[in-house]
């Protein structure tokens, strides 16, 4: 049990005047006892649950005797099979969105009562108890984004690094068709300015210079369907 939530079922305990308390968060086929006072926490079906029974009456339940009450006695807490409660005193655990989800409970195995102040006390004490499920609840949630974020940010560096190396292979294969075509204009120019343009030569130079071109052109072409491919399989 959470030792923040062992101290408040203790002072429920203690506000109450009763030897047992316990914190119950209740499914929809199961009471679980998170944090008791006075016995051993347990588990049971919630059709046996005492505070299933009043789980959404919307105000604090006291029962000065619970075997004296037609909606417990014949309840396995209250006739012996599973306990002997007689006072009883539950709150609901509302969350701030409006949710029952459990219940704060003093009780004893004696009949008695309790004064409005006590009341009082217990149902600020479920509210409180409320205060640190919901503190948990944001602490795991921001864990939560926290890992995610760390996993983006994981992942842009490991598409930076794709993307440095796929640049760096694109710069490669696009300066090799450019080199020619540079290399073949040049000397073509030259060429022209000495008055010595042999037209095979030229042929042979503007040739080279097209199929360069034709190169870059077709690797321009792969990379654009390449960048189109990306682009669908990521809005997939």
């Amino acid at each position: 049990p959470r030792s923040d939530l062992v101290a408040l079922v203790d002072i429920a305990a203690q506000v109450a005047d009763v030897p047992l308390a316990t914190i119950n968060l209740i499914t929809d086929v199961a009471q679980h006892q998170i944090a008791t006072k006075g016995f051993d926490a347990s588990v049971c079906a919630r059709e046996d649950s005492m505070c299933n029974v009043v789980l959404h009456e919307g105000a604090p339940v006291v029962v000065p005797d619970a075997s004296q009450d037609p909606r417990f006695a014949d309840n396995p807490f209250v006739t012996g099979e599973i306990g002997d409660v007689r006072f009883y005193a539950t709150h609901q655990l509302i969350t701030p969105h409006g949710v029952v989800i459990g219940t704060l409970c003093v009780f004893d195995t004696v009949p008695r009562v309790i004064t409005a102040d006590q009341e009082r006390a217990l149902v600020e004490l479920a509210e409180r108890v409320v205060d640190l499920l919901e503190l948990e609840l944001r602490t795991r949630e921001l864990a939560s984004s926290v890992s995610e974020l760390e996993r983006v940010r994981d992942e842009l560096q490991r598409s930076n690094s794709q993307l440095t190396a796929f640049a760096g292979q694109v710069s490669h294969d696009l300066r090799n068709p450019l080199t020619t075509v540079r290399m073949s204009l040049s000397i073509l120019a030259e060429e022209v300015e000495a008055g010595e343009l042999d037209p095979a030569t030229a042929e042979y130079l503007v040739g080279r210079a097209e199929k360069g071109t034709g190169r870059m052109q077709a690797l321009i072409d792969d990379l654009l369907a390449y960048a189109r491919l990306g682009g669908q399989i990521a809005s997939k």
